[in-house]
């Protein structure tokens, strides 16, 4: 299980927890000091044994490598392959699902078919300003912001933004 999907699970039961202890509170009406015990204690189990759930059952589930699914991106001739992974680019305000390739020439994003934005970016490394990751809903670390040359900002989802940021930082001179 990788780290990212160890955040999940720990994000995924605290959640059910916070959940089930707002529920409980609801349920309650007047909160007493009993009532109180009861429904951190009935939090900390559900987030637990919500865990347990996400994590037992996330060992099972195979799941494909971005270069074994997805959409297809033909690279050019003498166009070499760096990083790729499975991604969100933000249009408006719609995450369109999708593969998120870096070569040694180009960052391209290409959207599958099931979004109601399908499209194809790609921007040439000499385009690219800066880059630098952030949080997403100030709450999750995986956002991966690009602004180019003419000042266009570029947001995208993406596991380990910090990999993506180092990578692109091999391959292009830019500020991070």
């Amino acid at each position: 299980m990788t780290r990212s999907q160890k955040n999940t699970a720990i994000f995924f039961g605290v959640f059910m927890g916070l959940f089930s202890f707002i529920e409980s509170m609801i349920q309650a009406g007047i909160i007493d000091e009993d009532s109180l015990l009861s429904s951190l204690r009935r939090m900390l189990i559900s987030g637990i044994i919500s865990w347990l759930f996400y994590f037992l059952t996330a060992r099972f589930i195979k799941t494909k490598s971005p270069q074994e699914q997805g959409p297809k991106i033909e690279l050019d001739n003498n166009e070499l392959m760096v990083l790729q992974s499975f991604g969100t680019h933000l249009k408006g305000i719609e995450a369109v699902g999708g593969k998120l390739v870096l070569t040694d020439k180009r960052l391209v994003f290409k959207s599958h078919r099931l979004n109601i934005q399908p499209h194809e970016l790609s921007i040439p490394l000499t385009d690219i300003e800066s880059v630098f990751s952030y949080k997403k809903l100030g709450l999750l670390n995986n956002g991966l912001a690009v602004t180019t040359s003419n000042g266009l900002v570029e947001k995208f989802t993406v596991d380990e933004p910090s990999v993506w940021t180092e990578k692109l930082a091999s391959v292009t001179p830019l500020r991070v």
